[in-house]
């Protein structure tokens, strides 16, 4: 049910993955909910701006501002109003309210000064005029001006922009619009009008009109030498010929990476395939999970190294080797608890028959290997203890015991392994790059259109993706031809353990053995539910005293986290971002509202 859930989820997220579009958001402390913007073009090239921006606060802030450019020949005449909730205001001169011009770097911060509490919204009006707007040609004058900088702190909402020329009826007229924001200018010939709109635009988002007209329109302006109207058009068709490369290059790289999702299929059904040819060789035969036997007699840490190959964890092994040596008596657990601590003591009370990576726990926890020697639990969590020093000094050595002891009987196929994993993981890794690297690009860029067969691709390689994970996952491990049997009954004995608590645990077969399942269930990932059911099988159990500490109990004392516990060790994983990429076609106008926001 867990694995489903999960599945549940994964697809989702791909989902969303695969339609989802950029939403806009402010900062946290204030947003732009509406810009009104009105530009009058005078007849000697100048401009009056006039700007209408409704703010919603978050939080307690000193003022508004908006910032213009003045790069490019564009000279800042002055600032004749501005006004916050349609009362004007006056020249700043300390305190908490008034109008102020700073200078920064070829630009103006136009700023209104006025006490603003959390949750205010707030009108403002600016009103200000520029030169050198126009550029005038002996056959017509040119407008190039980034009507919205790239300065915006946050996000424009209802934006909408009118740019009147003196007069209308223009014969020679054209416009173009660039940005990375979808919505265009347009323009009324007759009325000598442009007009701008949209829900929205991106912060930090340049909104450019290059436009051509009349050089009558502007009479007062010098003129420059040379025609204007072919080299604008010229301009044009070079930024819009860039354009279309760049995105025909997007479409072929889509297409490329299209060709992943075949490749990655390729490689998970060649992979699969292998798989399914390592298991019909070995012959495997299924059989009841139920079977309350031990496969074989191999220790639970040999075991988890048959399993697991080299890279078992050690830690499993070191805890698992202590359950063991309890449930087969070679150890005792006491309880020595006294008025003002709580603590336990273990024992060693048989040493026969101990193979060499137990001998090697036994020295690491007493320091020798003789009948009745002792070491308090508490040791454990001292880092200057002798347990913990000897812990460090024979750790590779329990490590290589382990090793030595599983090899004769070795179950993993470590060469399949490495093919089988090797092909199916880059199968999977093409169809992320394929899901990931779409996404990107269609985020990252306007110029990369969402073709409805694309968006079958994506939802395909997102299903892979999915199943190709849970497949994964239930398929695991290739082992030998000869080792393929006894492994899949040690993972059939681990589902048993899994399953404990779903059966009175009264009627198994020779309950006595639970104990020693118990360092069992510790490398086969069950440990928790057998501790749990022989927890409530032994509820009513009055009989146990300080010399005898039940093995479920001692789970509790000597759990996997023990080894790592004792050295400090940390096993966690860190976790391990993609960029969207987009072409912007400038004609390189001036900087006009080059930003604004609040302070």
């Amino acid at each position: 049910m867990k694995q489903h859930k999960c599945g549940i989820v994964v697809i989702v997220f791909l989902l969303a993955l695969v339609w989802w579009q950029p939403s806009i958001h402010a900062d946290g402390e204030y947003s732009i909910n509406r810009l009104k913007e009105n530009v009058q073009i005078h007849p000697d090239g100048s401009a009056t701006v006039h700007y209408q921006i409704r703010y919603e606060f978050a939080d307690d802030m000193h003022g508004v501002y908006v910032t213009q450019a003045t790069d490019k020949g564009v000279d800042f005449a002055e600032w004749t109003q501005a006004s916050i909730n349609g009362k004007r205001q006056g020249k700043y001169h300390g305190g908490s309210a008034g109008m102020q011009i700073v200078n920064s770097n070829n630009a103006k911060q136009l700023r209104i000064y006025y006490p603003i509490a959390a949750d205010d919204t707030l009108n403002a009006q600016w009103t200000y005029k520029l030169n050198n707007v126009v550029t005038r040609y002996h056959d017509v004058a040119e407008i190039n001006w980034q009507i919205i900088g790239g300065q915006w702190a946050v996000p424009l909402k209802n934006v909408d922009i009118t740019v009147k020329l003196p007069k209308g009826k223009q014969q020679h007229f054209a416009y173009w619009t660039h940005s990375l924001n979808t919505a265009k200018f347009t323009g009324d010939a007759k009325a000598g009008v442009y007009h701008y709109t949209a829900a929205s635009v991106a912060a930090n988002t340049p909104v450019e009109l290059h436009t051509y007209f009349d050089e009558s329109t502007v009479p007062q302006v010098p003129k420059t030498a040379g025609n204007g109207q072919a080299k604008i058009i010229a301009q044009e068709e070079q930024i819009a010929a860039r354009l279309q490369r760049a995105k025909q290059l997007r479409l072929w790289i889509q297409v490329g990476l299209v060709s992943l999702m075949l490749i990655g299929a390729f490689l998970i059904y060649r992979a699969k395939r292998f798989y399914a040819h390592a298991k019909a060789k070995a012959g495997l035969v299924i059989t009841g999970i139920n079977n309350y036997e031990l496969p074989s007699e191999n220790a639970p840490a040999v075991v988890l190294a048959q399993l697991n190959g080299k890279h078992f964890s050690l830690d499993k092994a070191f805890s698992a080797t202590i359950m063991d040596l309890l449930a087969r008596h070679y150890y005792r657990l006491t309880d020595q608890t006294n008025w003002s601590q709580k603590h336990f003591e273990l024992t060693l009370i048989k040493n026969d028959g101990l193979t060499s990576f137990e001998k090697t726990v036994t020295l690491i926890l007493f320091g020798n290997t003789e009948i009745g020697a002792k070491v308090d639990t508490r040791t454990f969590k001292k880092t200057d203890s002798r347990v913990v020093k000897r812990l460090s000094v024979y750790k590779e050595k329990f490590n290589k015991d382990i090793e030595n002891a599983a090899l004769p009987v070795w179950l993993r196929d470590e060469r399949g392994n490495v093919k089988f994993k090797l092909a199916y993981l880059l199968g999977l890794f093409s169809l992320i790059v394929l899901v990931g690297s779409q996404i990107a690009m269609l985020v990252g860029s306007p110029y990369v259109e969402f073709y409805p067969w694309l968006g079958v691709v994506l939802l395909v390689a997102s299903l892979g993706i999915l199943f190709g994970v849970l497949d994964y996952r239930k398929m695991g491990t290739i082992y030998t031809p000869t080792g393929w049997s006894e492994a899949q009954a040690w993972k059939n004995f681990g589902q048993m353990l899994r399953e404990v608590g779903q059966f009175d645990l009264k009627k198994v077969p020779d309950v006595t053995l639970w104990d020693r399942y118990l360092a069992y269930a510790v490398v086969l990932n069950a440990a928790d539910n057998v501790a749990k059911a022989l927890q409530q099988y032994h509820a009513d159990d009055a009989n146990y005293t300080d010399d005898f500490i039940p093995t479920y109990l001692a789970y509790n004392l000597f759990s996997v986290s023990l080894m790592s516990d004792m050295t400090g060790l940390d096993s966690a994983n860190a976790p391990k971002e993609s960029a969207g990429f987009g072409v912007s076609g400038g004609s390189g106008g001036f900087g006009g509202g080059s930003g604004g926001g609040a302070f």
